[in-house]
């Protein structure tokens, strides 16, 4: 059974604000025992006892500390997020969910952590809103650009030739951090128009979600219509229009109809 978005909303809030405690806490009791041991040290050491060594020692453990807390602040932030995915992956909701992202963002715009980001980027390439991933990928590519994430929508905005020029190298950047790459290859025989091998790769291929299966029907389409069977992929066509709600795959596969 599906529950209501408002209940995966408060799970959300609630295990936000409580990585938001837990990350301050850790951050501020390692704080307070660096100092106690910076204080020591002064008793007993000479060399601790030069103003300029404790001012400077000082700075390093209150940077230290702030360091602290944005890692676990934005680790147990991922793992927060992963109480929203069923709006996205159950309910076939991109909008709702980066609706909700967005007033989450807007609530505390100057401490937006890069795991916020990453998931409202994966929202909004669910809305094939490609405006707004170009314009978060460029003005936060310094805190974006190691995550695998960043290459991933980074490569979705290329137009399909420099897709195809630049999958070998797309593909040995990002193919380490999955466990099954049939999607890569999927992806990469329909840039090449290689719709047999598509068409026996999708055969292969077994969605995970609701959300998964509304691609695989539209990838499946989109391959059936490549290659001239444009009767065989109406049900494709069907099951998108039906099953895809606020998706992009819907204005494409009602698009892909009347063609």
């Amino acid at each position: 059974m599906i529950k209501d978005k408002e209940y995966h909303y408060k799970e959300f809030r609630n295990k936000m604000g409580m990585a938001r405690f837990f990350s301050l806490s850790v951050a501020f009791s390692a704080f307070i025992s660096f100092v106690l041991i910076l204080n020591q040290l002064q008793k007993n050491l000479k060399f601790f006892q030069n103003e300029w060594v404790y001012v400077i020692a000082l700075l390093l453990i209150i940077v230290a500390s702030m360091a602290a807390y944005v890692y676990l602040y934005d680790y147990r932030l991922r793992k927060a997020l992963q109480k929203l995915n069923p709006i996205l992956f159950d309910e076939v909701d991109p909008q709702a969910f980066t609706d909700y992202l967005e007033k989450t963002m807007n609530f505390d715009k100057k401490n937006i952590s890069p795991s916020l980001w990453i998931a409202y980027l994966m929202g909004l390439s669910y809305l094939n809103d490609q405006k707004k991933m170009a314009f978060i990928l460029r003005e936060h590519e310094d805190i974006l650009k190691g995550n695998v994430e960043y290459k991933i929508y980074e490569f979705s905005l290329y137009p399909p030739d420099k897709q195809r020029r630049e999958f070998k190298s797309y593909f040995n950047a990002i193919s380490k951090h999955f466990k099954d790459t049939s999607s890569l290859e999927i992806k990469s025989s329909m840039l090449n128009h290689d719709y047999e091998k598509a068409n026996t790769l999708l055969d292969q291929y077994e969605p995970t979600s609701n959300l998964d299966k509304v691609s695989w029907h539209h990838r499946k389409a989109l391959v059936l219509y490549g290659l001239k069977q444009k009767e065989a992929a109406q049900v494709h066509i069907d099951y998108v229009i039906e099953h895809g709600n606020t998706s992009y795959y819907v204005k494409e596969a009602e698009n892909l109809k009347l063609s």
